[in-house]
């Protein structure tokens, strides 16, 4: 347990809350209620077993972000550019506070059944390969903002952002990346488990969703 919270050290973690929910009627996602807790609430808890240092990304709602506790972030970028925005501001962060902490782990904001193994799991793919971006795989599919990235990484993502395109993954493939599956392996689970909510529909699925985890607790 030692050896963990030692290894661990190392390690930051970002939540970014950043974007402006526009498909579902521009709420902040993350404050929304799951049950008695909120998105960003049950993100947190999930983090805070693994990580000590967290960060919570925003541009909006600050002071309701920074009753957690955390320190809160805006983007340097006074246009909002997406998630990569919100990296190069934690990462900008963690380089002035934090100069021991080598990488930066990524979690979304609006996507609360994130595995709990996500970030113990991660950091051990990461132990023989330093200087390797690592994403979150599950069903065949990638999710770019559940990653893993080298803080050294920082001044060719500055440079990066002042250019037109800023989609993460697009960024992540000049480098080394490796890719981490989290695919169910009960093949009778259905759910991604990085299902994420964009719409209302897709809040309503996961209030349904967690209402039936806490029934089988």
């Amino acid at each position: 347990m030692q050896e963990t919270a030692i290894m661990n050290e190392n390690f930051a973690v970002a939540i970014l809350s950043g974007g402006q929910g526009r498909r579902i009627g521009f709420q902040n996602k993350p404050l929304l209620k799951l049950g008695s807790d909120s998105l960003i609430s049950i993100i947190i808890k999930k983090l805070e077993k693994d990580l000590t240092t967290l960060l919570i990304s925003a541009n909006d709602d600050l002071k309701a972000y920074e009753s957690y506790g955390y320190p809160v972030l805006l983007d340097l970028e006074p246009i909002q550019k997406g998630p990569l925005a919100g990296i190069l501001s934690a990462m900008y962060y963690l380089r002035r506070k934090h100069p021991n902490i080598s990488h930066l782990i990524t979690v979304a904001g609006d996507t609360p059944f994130f595995p709990d193994n996500y970030v113990s799991s991660i950091i051990t793919a990461s132990q023989s390969q330093s200087d390797t971006i690592i994403m979150a795989q599950s069903n065949g599919r990638t999710h770019p903002v559940f990653s893993l990235w080298p803080i050294t990484l920082y001044p060719a993502l500055e440079k990066f952002m002042r250019g037109e395109n800023y989609k993460v993954r697009l960024f992540a493939e000049q480098y080394k990346v490796k890719y981490l599956d989290f695919s169910a392996k009960n093949k009778q689970v259905t759910l991604d488990p990085f299902f994420n909510i964009n719409y209302l529909e897709e809040y309503e699925h996961a209030l349904k969703l967690f209402s039936q985890q806490k029934t089988n607790i």
